[in-house]
């Protein structure tokens, strides 16, 4: 599998144009700050992304990962592909390839996610105690939910990077339920 990891500083309009023009690359967004974190289906016709200090961007082949700076004012980027190629991203420091090559993707790994789904005034959020904050994950997950005793846990798929058998990082794939195929 090729990784390609390129790196850049981009001020918040070039990240929203940044993410427009890859986003036939991405399947779902999140993104945090101090009180909120949304995961939501990515859709890059519906309006500006939602402020925050963080996020992801990420599909089965790709992700754009970013978080702002000491300074509050740039967002630090990384982009991670294993599509084999990548679009054209002009000034992007590019991490050496060799140091690549050597690592080894592990097959789809799915992590539980935190809260019990809540439906108020016909939206649904996850609440969990030990966070104080709504959780949002994708809606179209809940809306699968057609048992409302069924509390089939959901989860996030990565897939980890390793080398000589230690995971070096992770990249998000996928959201599904548990124990259902994606």
């Amino acid at each position: 599998m090729n990784v390609i990891i390129r790196s850049n500083k981009l001020t918040s309009d070039e990240l929203v144009n940044l993410l427009d023009k890859l986003s036939e690359h991405f399947n779902y967004l999140i993104v945090s700050n101090w009180q909120d974190i949304h995961f939501v289906k990515f859709d890059p016709k519906h309006g500006t992304i939602p402020v925050s200090s963080s996020g992801r961007a990420f599909g089965k082949n790709a992700e754009l990962r970013w978080r702002r700076d000491e300074d509050n004012e740039i967002f630090i980027c990384r982009w991670i592909s294993d599509c084999g190629t990548y679009p054209e991203i002009e000034n992007w420091c590019l991490l050496k390839t060799e140091e690549l090559s050597t690592l080894e993707p592990s097959e789809k790994t799915g992590y539980l996610l935190w809260g019990e789904l809540l439906r108020i005034d016909n939206e649904d959020f996850w609440y969990q105690a030990r966070i104080p904050k709504k959780l949002k994950y994708p809606t179209n997950l809940a809306n699968k939910w057609e048992n409302k005793d069924d509390k089939t846990p959901l989860v996030l798929y990565v897939l980890e990077y390793k080398h000589d058998g230690r995971t070096v990082f992770e990249r998000f794939i996928e959201f599904g339920r548990y124990g259902e195929e994606i």
